[in-house]
């Protein structure tokens, strides 16, 4: 009897909904990565600039 309603439940649980919303792949995105103020500049340069001074001291260290 397990079996059946089991077999049941599977049944109706494969069957695709109709309430969810279409996929929307096709619209705009905002870049929010991009500095656009000076601010931001100064600040995605010193962490460039920290970021390569990291990678040279690693070299530095483990390879030279």
């Amino acid at each position: 009897m397990g079996g059946i309603i089991a077999a049941a439940a599977y049944s109706t649980y494969r069957v695709p909904p109709t309430s969810l919303p279409p996929t929307c792949y096709d619209q705009p995105v905002d870049n929010r990565t991009e500095p656009r103020t000076a601010r931001q500049w100064i600040r995605y340069l010193v962490i460039a600039i920290i970021a390569l001074f990291l990678v040279w001291w690693m070299l530095r260290v483990y390879v030279l």
